[in-house]
């Protein structure tokens, strides 16, 4: 506490105002019906990280047959899924809490989508905004793409991993987009 008192923040001015904007940030997501998120905000990081992918590792992919078709479509789809589940945002029946409660399910298991539990590593289990941990390679890819990537996969092996990390990517994103179809057009007609 002595250190605190005399280098830190000695009266406590800085705690104070933490305190207070993160007790505002609860109190406004308790008080909102709906949860103010967009998950659309997630298609231009992944458009981006798809980018870079395609530009830093496109040539070596292909070289070594792995093709980023489905990872593309992925996206494309989660782009897609993400705009459709804003328009039902819109329209929500704000009077009907099973309606309300569905899609607050959904906002939030989103971003638990595009956790992957396999990862070994605590920091590194987001599949877009974990990083990289290659000092040598500052791409702005797909973070595990470049974690594969670093220092080049010189056997077969390496550029297995790179496949399988290919897959997980692919696979997590496409788990996000299911996260936020319409639960009803999967269902079908009662």
């Amino acid at each position: 506490m002595d250190l605190m008192e005399r280098f830190v923040d000695p009266d406590f001015t800085v705690h104070r105002a933490m305190a207070r904007i993160s007790g505002e940030l609860v109190r406004r997501l308790a008080d909102s019906l709906v949860l103010p998120y967009d998950c659309r905000k997630y298609g231009p990081s992944l458009s981006a990280f798809l980018q870079a992918t395609e530009q830093d590792f496109g040539s070596m992919l292909y070289n070594q047959g792995i093709s980023i078709d489905a990872l593309r479509s992925a996206v494309d789809n989660y782009t897609s899924a993400a705009e459709g589940f804003q328009r039902r945002v819109q329209a929500i029946d704000r009077k009907d809490p099973l309606q309300i409660r569905s899609l607050n399910d959904q906002m939030v298991q989103v971003n638990t989508a595009f956790i992957d539990i396999h990862q070994p590593h605590h920091f590194e289990k987001h599949v877009l905004y974990s990083p990289s941990g290659c000092a040598t390679n500052r791409s702005a890819a797909f973070p595990g793409i470049v974690r594969t990537m670093c220092g080049g996969p010189v056997d077969d092996e390496g550029w297995e991993g790179v496949k399988k990390e290919v897959a997980a990517i692919t696979s997590t994103i496409q788990s996000a987009r299911d996260v936020i179809s319409d639960v009803d057009s999967i269902l079908g007609p009662s």
